[in-house]
């Protein structure tokens, strides 16, 4: 299985995503950034479900609504998602 750590996360609030409008029709959600020194080419996992292992241990199932590289770094989008949902150094496999 194929996965990489989340080094960090952006997350998209309407107030937040007034201020950006290029990003609005995303709607609310976490961006999650992946470790670049794990994964440098964009994954075909767009719409598709991945596994989220959290630090505290705990797994569950997401689906990601869409994948992008912005400057050689890797994001994942979770539509909906908070940062409580995907906690920086988690990790995400798919």
């Amino acid at each position: 299985m194929l996965g990489a750590k989340v080094i960090d996360t952006i997350f998209y609030t309407n107030g937040w995503l007034a201020n950006h409008p290029e990003l609005a029709a995303r709607g609310e959600g976490l961006l999650a950034i992946l470790d670049p020194a794990e994964v440098s080419d964009l994954p075909a996992i767009a719409e598709r479900t991945v596994k989220i292992l959290k630090p505290d241990g705990t797994v569950c199932s997401l689906e990601v609504t869409c994948a992008e590289i912005h400057h050689s770094v890797v994001g994942l989008f979770f539509a909906g998602k908070s940062p409580e949902d995907i906690p920086r150094l988690s990790r995400i496999e798919w």
